[in-house]
């Protein structure tokens, strides 16, 4: 009994060896990539009438008439872990800009009816910055130093501060999945380079009214840019 298991044992180890020294030639022994990333953005919001009736119908039919999409960005470092060579899951920590923008021009002001050369302000933005917690599983297409890639994840977001003009509760916390879809290309034999359009909603509304008639949920949409090194 105890040859049977020695020899299961050295089985075992023999194994591992082999497999350790197919992946060391394969070059897949390093596991672990960690990197920085940057994404400008596409930012804007959706408007929900979640049973207020006419009312506010109305006040979301107002607010998409002067309210438009701005531009905003995120950025951060990446943890990624390989699973298998086509499959890793990552973590991270990034910072985010997003929200929309009041077109000033299409509101009505006093002065322009008395004053005929009266030019509206400049547009006034409504930012979100947000410190994001991702988590994300990849997978990739195919062995070659370019191959496809696609993404599936969900971030925690945690709101630093706000240029918002609702006078309703802003939720400090939300929850936003996200997907991609990109192409990689490795630089260097540990280096390595992605280009993921991406698209990120809020489950949660970010305004919080006391009857919760109306719901507020923002997104963003980019290309996302990292740069990693492969441990």
């Amino acid at each position: 009994m105890k040859k049977i298991v020695a020899l299961l044992a050295l089985i075992s180890v023999v194994r591992g060896l082999a497999q350790n020294q197919a992946d060391t030639s394969s070059g897949k022994k390093h596991k672990i990539l960690i990197g920085a990333s940057f994404s400008p953005n596409y930012c804007y919001r959706t408007l929900i009438n979640n049973g207020g009736g006419s009312i506010t119908s109305s006040a979301i039919s107002f607010r998409n008439s002067y309210e438009i999409p701005k531009y905003g960005y995120s950025t951060g470092i990446n943890l990624f872990y390989e699973l298998t060579s086509h499959i890793e899951f990552g973590a991270g920590f990034s910072y985010s800009n997003i929200g929309f923008q009041i077109d000033t021009k299409d509101l009505t002001w006093d002065n322009s009816f008395s004053n005929p050369a009266f030019v509206p302000p400049p547009n006034l933005f409504v930012t979100y910055n947000y410190i994001d917690i991702p988590l994300k599983v990849f997978f990739s297409y195919g062995n070659k130093r370019i191959r496809f890639i696609s993404g599936i994840g969900i971030n925690g977001n945690i709101l630093v501060n706000n240029t918002s003009l609702s006078s309703s509760f802003i939720d400090e916390y939300n929850i936003s999945p996200e997907i991609s879809l990109g192409i990689e290309c490795r630089l260097y034999s540990r280096m390595y380079l992605r280009a993921e359009p991406s698209f990120q909603y809020e489950i949660l509304s970010t305004i919080r009214e006391s009857d919760l008639v109306l719901e507020q949920h923002l997104w963003s949409a980019g290309v996302n840019v990292s740069l990693l090194y492969h441990f």
